[in-house]
C-alpha cells in the first residue's frame, strides 16, 4: 500500500478543498474591498460551506489586511477558536432557528465591532429559520448594517424566502472532486489505494469522507458486491428488495444512496474489463479477479444501461421521490436485463 507523508496544514482559502471558482470570487471581492453585506452559501452537505464562511470571516478581519487570511494573527486565531466576539455562529436551537436568535443578531448587527474590523454573522442551516425568524432576518437585509456581514449557509436554498434570497448574493457550491477527496484522505494518513476507494463512496462529501472507517467501508463494499452479483443471476436479485424496498430502517435512504455509488463503480469496472480495458484503470482493483470470473452474459451495453438506471435512481432520491418505488423500478429493469 502506497502511503503519503502528511503535509503541514494549509491556512486560508487553500485549506478548504474544492470550489475554486467560489474562492476566486471571494478573493477578488476582498482585493477590491467589495465583500457583499449579505451572502448565501448554498450547496450539498459536506462540501465546506460553513468552513469557507469562517475563512471569509478571517480574511475580512485579518490584521495583515490582504485577500488571504494569514491564520496566525490574533484575529485569525480567535476566529478559528470561536473566541472573537464580533464573529457569531448561529445554529438551529433544536429543530429550528428561532425568532429570539434572529432578534439578538439584529440588535448586534447595528453596533460597532468590539474587537474586530467587521462583525460577521454565520447562520448555519439557514433554511430552518421559523417564519418569524425569517421575517426578522428580512428586516436586517432591508436595512444592511454598515459594520456587518451576514452569511446564510444552507443545503436547501429553495426553502429560504425569495425575498431574502433576492437581497443576498448567492454562491452555489459543488460536490468536492474525487481526486481532491483522495488527496485529503492521503494527507490524513490513509494509503493511496484505500483513499481512492473511500473517495468513491461519499458523492463529493468531504466531511463524510474524513469520518469513514476502513472496516465499515469494506463491509459496505462486500454488501454492494453481493447485490451486484445477485442482480445478474436469475432469481436472486430479490436481496435488493428485502434490504431496501421494504426496510423500516431510519437511515435506509442514505444506505441505498451509498450502495448505488458502489454499484456504479462495479458496473464501470465490469464494462472496462469487457471491452479489454487496462486493469490499472479499475476503480476497485482489489475486485478485479471477482469481476473477471463473474458468471454473467451481460455485454458492455448492459452495464451502460445499468449505469444509466443508477443515475436515474440517484436523481429520484435527490428529488425525494418514493424510495420503495425507486428500488422496485431499478429491480424491474435488472429483471428485464437478466431475462432479455
Amino acid at each position: 500500500m502506497k502511503r503519503t507523508s502528511r503535509k503541514k496544514a494549509e491556512a486560508g482559502f487553500n485549506a478548504v478543498p474544492g470550489n475554486d471558482r467560489i474562492k476566486k470570487i471571494l478573493r477578488l471581492a476582498l482585493e477590491k474591498g467589495r465583500v457583499p453585506n449579505s451572502l448565501i452559501f448554498s450547496g450539498p452537505r459536506g462540501v465546506g460551506k460553513r468552513r469557507l464562511a469562517f475563512v471569509l470571516a478571517q480574511a475580512i478581519n485579518c490584521e495583515r489586511g490582504t485577500a488571504e487570511p494569514c491564520g496566525a494573527c490574533a484575529a485569525c486565531l480567535k476566529i478559528a477558536n470561536g473566541k472573537l466576539p464580533d464573529v457569531w455562529a448561529v445554529e438551529p436551537d433544536g429543530q429550528s432557528i428561532k425568532i429570539e436568535q434572529m432578534q439578538a443578531v439584529r440588535q448586534a448587527a447595528y453596533v460597532r465591532p468590539l474587537a474586530a474590523r467587521r462583525r460577521v454573522f454565520i447562520i448555519t442551516e439557514a433554511d430552518k429559520m421559523t417564519a418569524d425568524a425569517a421575517n426578522c432576518m428580512l428586516k436586517i437585509l432591508e436595512e444592511p448594517p454598515a459594520y456587518s456581514h451576514i452569511i446564510l449557509v444552507t443545503s436547501m436554498a429553495h426553502l429560504i424566502l425569495p425575498t431574502i434570497k433576492s437581497r443576498c448574493q448567492l454562491l452555489n457550491f459543488s460536490p468536492i472532486g474525487r481526486e481532491e477527496i483522495k488527496r485529503a484522505l492521503m494527507e490524513k494518513g490513509h494509503p493511496e489505494d484505500r483513499a481512492a476507494v473511500m473517495a468513491l463512496l461519499v458523492n463529493g462529501n468531504l466531511e463524510e469522507a474524513m469520518k469513514l472507517d476502513w472496516e465499515k467501508v469494506q463491509e459496505r463494499r462486500r454488501e454492494a458486491w453481493n447485490v451486484f452479483a445477485a442482480l445478474q443471476r436469475r432469481g436472486e436479485a430479490s436481496v435488493l428488495l428485502r434490504s431496501y424496498a421494504f426496510s423500516k430502517r431510519e437511515l435506509v435512504r442514505d444506505d441505498f444512496e451509498k450502495l448505488l455509488g458502489v454499484l456504479a463503480s462495479f458496473c464501470r469496472d465490469a464494462s472496462l474489463l469487457k471491452t479489454g480495458g487496462e486493469a490499472s484503470l479499475l476503480l476497485n482493483p482489489d475486485y478485479a479477479e471477482k469481476l473477471r470470473t463473474l458468471e454473467t452474459g451481460w455485454r458492455s451495453e448492459e452495464y451502460t444501461r445499468c449505469l444509466n438506471k443508477i443515475e436515474q435512481t440517484f436523481a429520484g432520491l435527490k428529488k425525494s421521490l418514493n424510495m420503495s418505488l425507486l428500488v422496485m423500478s431499478f429491480y424491474s429493469l435488472m429483471g428485464e436485463m437478466r431475462h432479455g
